[in-house]
């Protein structure tokens, strides 16, 4: 399934909904303590997320998987291949979520829960893709900031396929133009 889990960041809460104190794994079985080095604006040691029956996903398709509060990411397919996401955002590590083709982005549209299945949409290649629901920051398809207080892009970070599974390894940054 996947490696370790870790939280560091501004906007953390447990499994529970309670919040948890900043450089605290959230409670429950999900989360453990980082060691680093991870991205770095939130600390996260070397892990991955699978994402089971992703390879199947179609043109314009995305899925976000979330671990805990401070690790998830986003596979998509654009007409390149491939792509792998970080889902937190650059501004204060929030986890953002899925907007959805036509939405308007002002709320989100598809969250994922801490441990839980991936969520699966179609999202539009223009406009935006990603919310995060912490500040109203989004995001493109491709990761770009759109809006702030976010400036800087969700980090493109590596996939592999594996049988039908998309792996996300977090712990290794992408290019963004990187396709598998």
């Amino acid at each position: 399934m996947l490696t370790a889990g870790a939280t560091l960041g501004a906007c953390t809460s447990s499994s529970d909904g309670t919040s948890a104190s900043a450089g605290k794994p959230p409670a429950g079985a999900c989360g453990k303590a980082a060691a680093g080095p991870g991205l770095g604006y939130c600390v996260v040691e070397s892990k991955e997320l699978v994402f089971p029956g992703a390879a199947r996903l179609g043109v314009g398709e995305v899925m976000l998987r979330s671990l805990d509060d401070q690790t998830a990411a986003i596979v998509a397919r654009d007409e390149r291949g491939f792509y792998a996401l970080s889902a937190i955002c650059t501004h204060a590590c929030c986890t953002v979520s899925l907007c959805g083709a036509g939405a308007d982005c002002r709320s989100p549209t598809l969250s994922p829960r801490d441990c839980g299945d991936a969520v699966r949409a179609v999202i539009a290649p223009s406009g935006p893709a990603f919310l995060c629901p912490c500040h109203g920051s989004t995001f493109s398809a491709d990761g770009t900031s759109m809006s702030g207080p976010a400036l800087r892009a969700l980090p493109p970070v590596t996939l592999r396929i594996s049988g039908d599974d998309l792996i996300v390894d977090l712990s290794t940054p992408a290019s963004a133009a990187q396709r598998t």
